[in-house]
C-alpha cells in the first residue's frame, strides 16, 4: 500500500509478472496431493471476492495480499495499457489454477475498451462457461462471472442476449445416469435464467425463458444466490462422500471389488433435495483404509489381487499402505512380516516410496511393537531401496514434497539404531548396516542428501556416543563447509533440537565460532535466533575464553536485531544459575563484558540491547549491587511497561537490597515514570514508600528518592 501502490506505474508489470508465476506456483504445488481432482483449488475457495469487498474479505490471509497485488496492477494496466490488458486477460483465463480465471474474469468485467456485446461474447467463447463436464466444477468462477454478467448483460443487443439464452438452453450435463443427468441441467437452466433475470428485470425475453424454465422444472429449484462466492453460507460446498461405505466394502470380497474400485473416480455428484453429494476418490480411500484396519485378511486379499495385475502404481496402495502403518501395534509378528512381504518390491516404490517411508519410520517410532528388532534386517533392505530411487530433480516438486521421504528414512535409521543399542545380543554387523546407511546419505549429493544430513545433524548427539570416529571424519566438514545450501541444511537441523552437552560442545566450538560470521547472510531470522540460543549456551558453560573469542567473534559480526536477541539470551540462561554459579559467571566474564560495552568496546550499547541487559538484574541476586552499579552506568532507556518493577517486587529484592534498589528506581525514573505510557504507578508508589518508610538509605539517597515521589506527585510519601 505504502511503496509498491504508488509506484505502479514504474512496478506494475513486473510485480504481475511475479505474483501470477507465485500464484501459479502454489497451485501447482498442490496438483501432487489432489490428483483425482485437480480443478479443486483451496486458495480460491477461501476468497470470497477478487474487487475489495469490506464484508467478504475482512479477514484476510497471507495469500491474499499476492492476490490484491495481481488485482491492483491488472486494474492499473486496464486504465493505462490497455493492450497489455488485454494480453493478462487472454494468458489468465487459459490458467488452471482458477484464482488466475478469476481474476481474467474480473479485469474483462473493468476493462473500458470492451463494450457489453463483446464481454458477453468473451464469457461465451473464451470462458466458455457453459462447456464444462461439471458445472459445479466452476463453482470458483461464479462470483466475477455474476458480476460481470450483471454489468453488461443489460446494456446488450437484444440479439446478443438471446445468443446468451440460448447459449444456456444449450447445455447439457455429460454425466452417464439419466436421472442425475436431468436433475443438473434443470438446476444449470433454472440458476442462470434467475441470475440473467436479476440482472435485467426488464428484459421480455429473459422473463419468458426463466418463466418457461420453471413451468418445466416445477420439482426444481436453483441452487443459492450466487451474489458472492464466500466461504460462507453462499458457498456451494459438495458434501463430500464415498461411493461405497466400508461395511459394503467388506460384505464383498475384495478381489470381487478391485474392478469397480479401478473404474471409479472423482467427478461423480448427485442433486439430491437441492443439495448437492460429491463421491469422491479421496473419500473412497478413506473407506478402503477404513476396511483395511477392521480386516486385515481382506487388506491383504486386496494387496494380492493388485500384485497379480501388476497394478503398482494405482492409490488404492496408499489406503492399504497406510492402514497398516496405523494399526502397527495391533498386530502380531506374523502379520507385520506379511505387511513386510508386499512392501519388498521395488515396483511399488516409484509411485508411493513417501507413504512406505512414513511407515517403516512409525514402525519403529517410540519403541514399536516388542518383537520390531526382529523386523529390523527387512525393513532397512526396504528403507535401503526406497533411498536409492528418490527423485533426483532438484525442482519444486521435489522440495515439496521429497522432504517427507528422506527425512522418514533417516530418521527411521536413528531409531533402528537406538533399538539396536538396546538389544543385548545386537548382532554388530546391523549396527554397520545403519552406519553404512549414515554414510550413503553424507554422500548423496541430491537435495535428498541435504535433507538427510539435516536429520543426521539434528541426532549428533546420540550418534556421537555410537561412533565419534565416524561422526568426526563424515558428518563434522559439513558444519564449515563452504558450501552455503550444505552448511544451511546441517545447521539447522542441529539447531532444531539444540542438544549441548560437553562431547558435542568440544565437537563443535570450532565450528561454531566460524559459523558466526555467516549468519547475517544466509540465515532467515528464526534461525539466527536458534544459533544465538545455542551460541550464548556455549558461552556460559563450555567456551574458554568467551570475551576475547566467542563474544569478539558474535559482535563483529552481527546487526542491532542479533546483538539485542544475545543480550535477551544472557538473560535466559542467568535465570537458571543459582548464587555460586552467578558469582562464577560474573567474575569469569560478564563483570568484565558489561565493563567493555559500557566504554564502547568493541561496540557502544544501543538502546534495544539496555532494554534486555536491564532484565539481568532480575537473575542476578547474587552480586545484585555490582550489576546495578553498572546498570545505572547505562544510558536511561524507556521500558514502556512496569512489567520490570513488578518482577522486582514478586522477587523482593528490596528486602536485601533497599539502597541499591532505591538507585536502581532513581535511574528508571528519568525516561519512565512520566510518561503516559507507564503502567505501574500505584505499584512504584508502594515501593517508595516502603524505602522511606524503612528509614535505611543514605540521606541523599533518601532525598533523590522522595524528589521522585514528589515528582509524581505522591504526597503521601514523607
Amino acid at each position: 500500500s505504502k511503496i509498491l501502490k504508488t509506484n505502479l506505474d514504474q512496478l506494475a508489470i513486473p510485480l504481475l509478472e511475479r505474483v501470477i508465476c507465485h500464484l501459479e506456483t502454489l497451485h501447482l504445488r498442490f496438483l501432487p496431493w489432489q490428483q483425482w481432482q485437480q480443478l479443486y483449488d483451496p486458495i480460491s475457495i477461501y476468497r470470497s471476492a477478487i474487487e475489495p469487498h469490506q464484508k467478504e474479505n475482512s479477514n484476510p490471509g497471507t495469500v491474499d495480499v499476492i492476490i490484491d497485488a495481481a488485482r491492483d496492477c491488472l486494474a492499473w494496466l486496464v486504465v493505462n495499457k490497455k493492450i497489455s490488458a488485454a494480453y493478462w486477460t487472454d494468458r489468465l483465463i487459459t490458467s488452471k489454477a482458477p484464482i488466475l480465471r478469476r481474476l481474467s474474469v474480473y479485469t474483462v468485467t473493468i476493462r473500458k475498451d470492451l463494450s457489453a456485446e463483446k464481454k458477453i461474447e468473451w464469457l461465451l467463447k473464451d470462458c466458455r462457461i457453459h462447456d464444462l463436464k461439471a458445472w459445479h466444477e466452476v463453482s470458483h468462477l461464479w462470483h466475477e462471472v455474476f458480476q460481470l454478467v450483471k454489468q453488461a448483460y443489460p446494456k446488450t443487443s437484444l440479439e446478443q442476449r438471446k445468443i446468451f439464452l440460448a447459449a444456456v438452453k444449450d447445455y447439457r450435463c455429460p454425466y452417464e445416469d439419466e436421472s442425475e443427468k436431468e436433475k443438473w441441467e434443470e438446476c444449470h437452466h433454472l440458476t442462470w435464467f434467475y441470475w440473467l433475470h436479476d440482472a435485467a428485470p426488464s428484459c421480455i425475453e429473459t422473463k419468458q425463458a426463466l418463466d418457461t424454465a420453471k413451468s418445466m422444472y416445477p420439482e426444481s429449484h436453483p441452487l443459492n444466490s450466487l451474489d458472492l462466492l464466500p466461504y460462507t453460507t453462499n458457498m456451494i460446498i459438495p458434501s463430500q462422500q464415498s461411493p461405497w461405505t466400508t461395511e459394503q466394502l467388506l460384505e464383498r470380497p475384495a478381489a470381487e471389488w478391485l474392478p469397480e474400485l479401478l473404474k471409479f473416480s472423482d467427478s461423480v455428484s448427485r442433486l439430491s433435495d437441492n443439495k448437492l453429494i460429491s463421491y469422491t476418490r479421496s473419500e473412497l480411500k478413506n473407506s478402503i483404509k477404513e476396511a483395511a484396519k477392521q480386516n486385515f485378511n481382506w487388506s491383504i486379499n486386496l494387496a494380492n489381487e493388485l500384485a497379480k495385475k501388476n497394478y503398482w502404481d494405482v492409490d488404492l496402495w496408499y489406503a492399504l499402505i497406510r492402514a497398516w502403518g496405523e494399526i502397527k501395534m495391533n498386530l502380531d509378528e506374523t502379520r507385520h512380516r506379511e505387511i513386510l512381504c508386499q512392501l519388498q518390491v521395488n515396483k511399488l516404490y516409484s509411485k508411493h516410496y513417501h507413504i512406505i517411508a512414513m511407515v517403516l519410520h512409525d514402525l519403529v517410532d517410540d519403541g514399536g511393537p516388542s518383537y520390531v528388532y526382529n523386523l529390523l534386517s527387512i525393513t532397512n533392505k526396504i528403507a535401503a531401496d526406497l533411498w536409492n530411487i528418490l527423485d533426483q530433480d532438484d525442482s519444486w516438486l521435489l522440495q515439496e514434497i521429497l522432504p517427507i521421504s528422506p527425512n522418514c528414512l533417516a530418521e527411521y535409521w536413528i531409531r533402528a539404531l537406538a533399538l539396536t543399542r538396546k538389544k543385548q545380543n545386537a548382532a554388530p554387523e546391523v549396527i554397520s548396516n545403519i552406519f553404512q546407511n549414515f554414510s550413503t546419505i553424507v554422500e548423496d549429493k541430491t537435495l535428498a542428501g541435504q535433507f538427510g544430513r539435516s536429520v543426521l545433524a539434528r541426532n549428533l548427539a546420540f550418534i556421537l556416543t555410537v561412533d565419534e570416529k565416524w561422526i568426526k571424519e563424515e558428518l563434522l566438514p559439513f558444519f564449515t563447509t563452504s558450501n552455503n545450501d550444505e552448511f544451511k541444511f546441517v545447521w539447522n537441523g542441529f539447531l532444531s533440537r539444540e542438544q549441548v552437552d560437553p562431547r558435542v560442545a568440544d565437537l563443535l566450538k570450532e565450528p561454531s565460532i566460524k559459523a558466526v560470521k555467516r549468519i547475517q547472510n544466509i540465515w532467515a531470522d528464526d534461525r539466527i535466533n536458534n544459533f544465538i540460543s545455542y551460541y550464548t549456551k556455549m558461552i556460559f558453560y563450555y567456551a574458554e575464553d568467551p570475551i576475547n573469542t566467542w563474544i569478539l567473534m558474535l559482535l563483529n559480526n552481527s546487526n542491532g536485531a542479533i546483538r539485542r536477541q544475545f543480550a535477551s539470551k544472557i538473560a535466559i540462561c542467568l535465570k537458571y544459575l543459582n548464587d555460586d554459579q552467578q558469582k562464577e559467571c560474573w567474575k569469569r566474564w560478564l563483570r568484565q563484558y558489561w565493563e567493555d560495552r559500557l566504554k564502547g568496546v568493541p561496540l557502544s550499547l544501543d538502546v534495544s540491547e539496555t532494554k534486555e541487559m536491564l532484565e539481568w538484574l532480575l537473575h542476578l541476586t547474587a552480586v545484585f549491587s555490582e550489576a546495578v552499579d553498572l546498570a545505572i552506568e547505562m544510558r536511561p532507556v524507556s521500558l514502556k511497561t512496569g512489567e520490570f518493577i513488578s518482577n522486582l517486587k514478586k522477587r523482593k529484592i528490596a528486602d536485601n537490597h533497599p539502597e541499591t534498589i532505591a538507585k536502581l528506581l532513581i535511574y528508571l525514573g528519568e525516561e519512565n515514570f512520566h510518561s503516559p505510557e507507564f503502567d505501574m504507578a500505584k505499584e512504584l508508589k508502594e515501593l517508595v514508600d516502603t524505602l522511606v518508610q524503612n528509614n535505611v538509605l543514605r540521606p541523599e539517597i533518601k532525598k533523590q528518592l522522595k524528589e521522585l515521589a514528589a515528582e509524581q506527585g505522591w504526597t503521601e510519601v514523607s
